[in-house]
């Protein structure tokens, strides 16, 4: 039988940290699992036409658009596409991407000390 145990991670982590974790359990007879953790209050939703990109950055928790956010976008080869900011509106537009390094395949998106993909 499948036993679960739900973490309390407000309780694991210091409030102010954000950011993209690996966070490892393991119990003595049943193994270990590992799970990517993010904890984050950006939102992000991208919008890809074949030639242009646009990704639509805001605070989850007030659905404001996010300004100045810096946004990477990399290649499935892990190439950097180009980088942007984000606008008032909080968008991150992109186009003219060198096809010898790759599709677009992530956007990370930073602002302070946040960030997320």
């Amino acid at each position: 039988a499948e036993i679960r145990t739900y973490l309390d991670l407000n309780a694991i982590f210091p409030e102010a940290m954000r950011g993209v974790f690996t966070m490892a359990v393991s119990a003595r007879y049943a193994g270990s699992k590992e799970k990517v953790v993010i904890l984050t209050d950006i939102g992000a939703v991208a919008h890809w036409t074949n030639t242009d990109l646009r990704i639509f950055c805001h605070d989850l928790l007030t659905l404001a658009p996010l300004s100045e956010a810096k946004v990477t976008v990399y290649s499935y080869k892990n190439q950097p596409l180009g980088e942007a900011r984000t606008d008032a509106d909080g968008i991150a537009s992109f186009s003219g991407f060198n096809e010898e390094f790759g599709r677009p395949r992530v956007a990370v998106i930073e602002k302070g000390d946040d960030y997320t993909f």
